[in-house]
Protein backbone atom coordinates (compact mmCIF):
# COMPACT_ATOMS: atom_id res chain seq x y z
CA UNK A 1 0.00 0.00 0.00
CA UNK A 2 1.63 2.96 -1.31
CA UNK A 3 0.69 6.81 0.14
CA UNK A 4 1.43 8.91 -3.02
CA UNK A 5 0.48 10.52 -6.15
CA UNK A 6 -0.90 14.16 -7.24
CA UNK A 7 -3.76 15.37 -5.17
CA UNK A 8 -7.26 15.42 -7.40
CA UNK A 9 -4.91 14.29 -10.50
CA UNK A 10 -6.34 10.88 -11.50
CA UNK A 11 -3.74 9.43 -13.10
CA UNK A 12 -0.02 8.51 -12.03
CA UNK A 13 2.71 10.53 -12.61
CA UNK A 14 5.36 8.59 -15.08
CA UNK A 15 7.46 8.96 -12.01
CA UNK A 16 4.39 7.10 -9.95
CA UNK A 17 4.21 4.45 -12.41
CA UNK A 18 7.63 3.72 -12.24
CA UNK A 19 8.01 3.44 -8.28
CA UNK A 20 4.69 1.19 -8.42
CA UNK A 21 6.00 -1.10 -11.08
CA UNK A 22 9.33 -1.16 -9.42
CA UNK A 23 7.68 -2.81 -6.17
CA UNK A 24 5.74 -5.56 -8.32
CA UNK A 25 9.18 -6.45 -9.68
CA UNK A 26 10.53 -6.48 -6.04
CA UNK A 27 8.21 -9.16 -4.97
CA UNK A 28 4.64 -7.50 -4.32
CA UNK A 29 1.63 -9.18 -4.93
CA UNK A 30 -0.39 -6.32 -5.21
CA UNK A 31 0.13 -2.37 -5.57
CA UNK A 32 -2.70 0.05 -4.34
CA UNK A 33 -2.23 3.26 -4.05
CA UNK A 34 -4.22 5.83 -2.16
CA UNK A 35 -3.42 10.08 -1.08
CA UNK A 36 -4.76 11.82 -4.56
CA UNK A 37 -8.63 11.92 -3.11
CA UNK A 38 -9.76 10.69 -6.23
CA UNK A 39 -10.09 7.40 -7.81
CA UNK A 40 -7.63 6.34 -10.71
CA UNK A 41 -6.93 3.44 -13.64
CA UNK A 42 -5.04 0.31 -13.02
CA UNK A 43 -2.41 -1.99 -14.75
CA UNK A 44 -1.88 -5.49 -14.58
CA UNK A 45 2.10 -5.40 -14.92
CA UNK A 46 3.75 -8.83 -15.23
CA UNK A 47 1.14 -10.36 -13.36
CA UNK A 48 1.25 -7.77 -10.50
CA UNK A 49 -1.97 -6.19 -10.42
CA UNK A 50 -1.33 -2.30 -9.41
CA UNK A 51 -4.12 0.33 -8.51
CA UNK A 52 -3.00 3.65 -8.78
CA UNK A 53 -5.68 5.01 -6.27
CA UNK A 54 -8.66 4.10 -4.93
CA UNK A 55 -10.01 7.28 -4.42
CA UNK A 56 -11.74 8.47 -0.97
CA UNK A 57 -13.02 5.55 1.46
CA UNK A 58 -15.13 7.69 3.83
CA UNK A 59 -14.04 11.81 3.87
CA UNK A 60 -17.27 13.98 4.54
CA UNK A 61 -16.17 17.15 3.94
CA UNK A 62 -19.17 19.61 2.28
CA UNK A 63 -16.43 22.39 0.69
CA UNK A 64 -14.99 19.70 -1.33
CA UNK A 65 -18.29 17.68 -2.54
CA UNK A 66 -17.85 16.74 -6.34
CA UNK A 67 -17.87 13.73 -8.42
CA UNK A 68 -13.93 12.71 -8.36
CA UNK A 69 -14.09 13.53 -4.14
CA UNK A 70 -16.76 11.41 -3.57
CA UNK A 71 -16.82 8.32 -5.45
CA UNK A 72 -13.87 5.80 -5.07
CA UNK A 73 -14.06 1.84 -5.19
CA UNK A 74 -12.67 -0.66 -3.15
CA UNK A 75 -10.51 -3.87 -4.29
CA UNK A 76 -11.46 -7.37 -3.51
CA UNK A 77 -8.77 -10.15 -3.27
CA UNK A 78 -9.34 -13.70 -4.08
CA UNK A 79 -5.86 -15.93 -3.72
CA UNK A 80 -6.04 -19.31 -4.96
CA UNK A 81 -3.30 -20.86 -7.35
CA UNK A 82 -3.02 -17.44 -8.56
CA UNK A 83 -3.92 -13.76 -7.19
CA UNK A 84 -7.82 -12.25 -8.83
CA UNK A 85 -9.20 -9.56 -7.78
CA UNK A 86 -12.55 -7.29 -8.18
CA UNK A 87 -13.03 -3.75 -8.33
CA UNK A 88 -16.15 -2.70 -6.24
CA UNK A 89 -17.17 0.86 -6.79
CA UNK A 90 -18.97 3.73 -4.40
CA UNK A 91 -20.49 6.75 -3.73
CA UNK A 92 -19.11 7.68 -0.19
CA UNK A 93 -20.47 10.86 1.73
CA UNK A 94 -22.82 12.35 -0.80
CA UNK A 95 -26.38 13.30 1.05
CA UNK A 96 -25.19 11.29 4.10
CA UNK A 97 -22.21 9.79 5.37
CA UNK A 98 -21.11 6.60 4.74
CA UNK A 99 -20.41 4.70 1.29
CA UNK A 100 -22.95 3.34 -0.57
CA UNK A 101 -22.65 0.67 -3.77
CA UNK A 102 -22.92 2.74 -7.18
CA UNK A 103 -26.65 2.33 -9.02
CA UNK A 104 -26.15 0.84 -12.17
CA UNK A 105 -25.77 4.23 -14.22
CA UNK A 106 -23.06 5.42 -12.41
CA UNK A 107 -21.45 2.32 -12.02
CA UNK A 108 -21.87 2.52 -16.26
CA UNK A 109 -19.88 5.67 -16.41
CA UNK A 110 -17.50 4.29 -13.42
CA UNK A 111 -16.51 1.68 -15.89
CA UNK A 112 -15.82 3.58 -18.63
CA UNK A 113 -13.65 5.94 -17.03
CA UNK A 114 -11.86 3.54 -15.62
CA UNK A 115 -10.88 2.19 -19.03
CA UNK A 116 -9.77 5.81 -20.47
CA UNK A 117 -7.34 6.13 -17.59
CA UNK A 118 -6.33 2.61 -17.93
CA UNK A 119 -5.88 3.40 -21.69
CA UNK A 120 -3.47 6.25 -20.84
CA UNK A 121 -1.59 4.72 -18.38
CA UNK A 122 -0.93 1.82 -20.43
CA UNK A 123 1.01 4.32 -23.63
CA UNK A 124 4.15 6.55 -21.85
CA UNK A 125 3.88 9.24 -24.38
CA UNK A 126 0.18 9.99 -23.27
CA UNK A 127 0.68 9.76 -19.79
CA UNK A 128 3.56 11.80 -19.67
CA UNK A 129 1.27 14.62 -22.27
CA UNK A 130 -1.53 14.23 -19.49
CA UNK A 131 0.87 14.91 -16.44
CA UNK A 132 2.51 18.08 -17.92
CA UNK A 133 -0.64 19.31 -18.56
CA UNK A 134 -1.85 18.88 -15.50
CA UNK A 135 1.62 20.80 -13.88
CA UNK A 136 0.02 23.46 -16.14
CA UNK A 137 -2.73 23.62 -14.86
CA UNK A 138 -1.60 23.50 -11.23
CA UNK A 139 1.37 26.21 -11.85
CA UNK A 140 -0.25 29.49 -10.36
CA UNK A 141 -0.41 27.70 -6.87
CA UNK A 142 3.08 25.83 -6.49
CA UNK A 143 4.94 29.52 -8.17
CA UNK A 144 2.85 30.73 -5.58
CA UNK A 145 4.34 28.60 -2.82
CA UNK A 146 7.97 29.38 -4.17
CA UNK A 147 8.05 32.85 -4.88
CA UNK A 148 6.17 35.29 -2.77
CA UNK A 149 7.97 38.48 -4.69
CA UNK A 150 10.51 38.85 -7.25
CA UNK A 151 11.02 42.42 -6.86
CA UNK A 152 14.96 43.54 -6.65
CA UNK A 153 14.23 46.27 -4.35
CA UNK A 154 13.30 44.13 -1.76
CA UNK A 155 15.44 41.34 -2.26
CA UNK A 156 18.45 43.76 -1.33
CA UNK A 157 16.57 45.55 1.51
CA UNK A 158 15.83 42.26 2.99
CA UNK A 159 19.17 41.22 2.89
CA UNK A 160 20.09 44.39 4.64
CA UNK A 161 17.29 43.60 7.73
CA UNK A 162 15.31 46.81 6.20
CA UNK A 163 12.31 44.72 5.26
CA UNK A 164 11.14 41.70 7.06
CA UNK A 165 11.28 38.18 5.50
CA UNK A 166 7.89 36.34 3.66
CA UNK A 167 8.85 33.40 5.32
CA UNK A 168 7.00 32.69 8.57
CA UNK A 169 6.59 29.47 10.29
CA UNK A 170 4.10 28.45 8.44
CA UNK A 171 5.58 28.91 5.34
CA UNK A 172 8.49 27.35 5.80
CA UNK A 173 6.74 24.10 6.75
CA UNK A 174 4.63 24.37 3.59
CA UNK A 175 8.28 24.86 1.85
CA UNK A 176 9.18 21.72 3.72
CA UNK A 177 6.20 19.71 2.62
CA UNK A 178 6.55 20.82 -0.94
CA UNK A 179 10.37 19.54 -0.70
CA UNK A 180 9.65 16.60 0.99
CA UNK A 181 7.14 15.19 -0.83
CA UNK A 182 7.61 13.26 -3.81
CA UNK A 183 4.39 14.27 -5.43
CA UNK A 184 4.61 17.62 -5.00
CA UNK A 185 8.38 18.07 -6.25
CA UNK A 186 7.72 16.25 -9.35
CA UNK A 187 5.58 19.11 -10.03
CA UNK A 188 7.53 21.73 -9.22
CA UNK A 189 10.28 20.18 -10.98
CA UNK A 190 8.42 20.29 -14.28
CA UNK A 191 7.41 23.70 -13.66
CA UNK A 192 10.97 25.45 -12.62
CA UNK A 193 12.36 23.35 -15.80
CA UNK A 194 9.21 24.69 -18.51
CA UNK A 195 10.00 28.21 -16.73
CA UNK A 196 13.76 27.62 -17.40
CA UNK A 197 13.17 27.29 -21.20
CA UNK A 198 10.25 30.27 -21.53
CA UNK A 199 13.16 32.75 -20.53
Amino acid sequence: IVHGGHEMYNLPSPRIKKTFRFFADAGASAVIGHHTHCYSGYEVYRGTPIFYSLGNFVFDYPQKHGLDWNTGYAVEFEVNSKLEFRIIPYTQCTDLPGIRLMDPDAKIKFEETIERLNKIISDDTQLSFEFESYCQRVQRLYISFLEPHSIMLLHYLRNRNLFPSFLSKKKKLLLLNLIRCESHRDVIRILLDQKDTQR
